[in-house]
């Protein structure tokens, strides 16, 4: 077997136009004043780019170039120690194989977000111990009262009048209610949970609701965000997807706007519909048990809907971060008392 090249013998930029001719064990390379023997273990074939010249590297830094020729895969494969190079070679220059190799790879990136990803995190989700889950809304609490909120201006005498009947509504749960009230005037009418079981309203929420059993409803569907570890679920999604973007992109830097931007995924993640259905549902069956209606739900989340679509300003983040659909208000109108 033999093929035509370009030698440098990397200590000047002279070119040398030789013959390479291959046997069990050895290359031959030979040119004008030039005739070299290197062991084929000692060779180095550098992975093939397109239709750029193929390179075998030397022990002596020097190398070869060869350009697309008759016979040029075949030496390529005995010289490599594997085939992969070859197929690279074959999927780099075919434009069908190209094709082919983009749709499996985006699909196999669509599988692993859309559904790999989150069958992981529901079971990491699960198994995080609690202590974990209350330092992590601990600390994202700490860092949302410095960056985004201020302390509420709620009076004390109506703050612990809602916390004694949310308690009293609520009954007996797996772990008792830990309500937080918080001022934040540029958000607007907020609640949301943190992973611990944290359920924070903004004052702004509590002047709007026209009735206390409209805040139960709110926190009826909070509580189901807890109870399915929605919040932690989304974070888990979240990091996951941003540091699998990150390996395939090298985008190191993403990582450090991951991190910055934890505050506003912690008030204003925007749940799937998966998880907006599942604490729906759960909102639902809290309320019912209670002999509350879902028309209290419903109607707040309509009003906060239509303030929201009548404004440009950044207020109503509730609906922000949990959309009011037509049908969900379907849905909970459907199950009223």
């Amino acid at each position: 077997m033999s093929i035509t090249g370009i030698y440098y013998d990397g200590l000047s930029s002279k070119r040398h136009d030789v013959t390479l001719s291959v046997s069990d064990t050895s290359l031959h390379i030979k040119g004008v004043n030039l005739d070299l023997i290197f062991k084929l273990a000692d060779l180095q074939v550098k992975p093939r780019l397109a239709s750029l010249p193929v390179q075998i590297v030397f022990p002596n830094d020097s190398h070869c170039e060869l350009q697309e020729q008759d016979g040029l895969s075949d030496l390529v494969a005995t010289l490599s120690s594997s085939k992969t190079q070859t197929f690279i070679h074959k999927i780099e220059t075919r434009i069908t194989l190209i094709l082919l190799t983009l749709v499996i790879s985006v699909a196999t990136l669509f599988i692993t977000i859309r559904y790999a990803i989150p069958f992981a995190a529901k079971h990491v989700a699960y198994s995080i111990p609690l202590s974990v889950e209350s330092d992590m809304a601990e600390e994202g609490l700490t860092l949302l009262d410095k960056v985004i909120f201020q302390p509420s201006k709620l009076p004390e005498s109506r703050k612990q009048e809602l916390i004694d009947y949310f308690n009293k509504m609520a009954g007996t749960q797996d772990k008792p209610l830990d309500i937080r009230f918080r001022s934040a005037k540029k958000m607007g009418e907020n609640a949301f949970a943190l992973p611990s079981g944290i359920i924070v309203f903004t004052d702004e929420m509590i002047h709007f609701a026209k009735d206390d059993r409209e805040l139960f409803g709110i926190l009826a569907h909070e509580i189901g965000h807890v109870h399915k570890r929605h919040v932690l679920r989304h974070i888990l999604q979240d990091s996951a997807t941003s540091l699998l973007l990150i390996l395939i992109t090298g985008d190191i830097g993403t990582a450090s706007s991951l991190i910055a931007t934890v505050p506003t995924v912690l008030i204003q993640a925007k749940f799937s519909r998966e998880f907006e259905s599942e604490s729906d549902d759960y909102a639902i069956s809290f309320l019912k048990q209670r002999g509350i209606s879902t028309q209290y739900l419903a109607d707040i989340l309509a009003r906060l809907q239509q303030k929201h679509h009548e404004t440009d300003s950044e207020i109503s983040a509730f609906i922000s971060s949990h959309p009011a659909t037509s049908k969900r208000l379907q849905k909970l109108r459907f199950h009223q008392n």
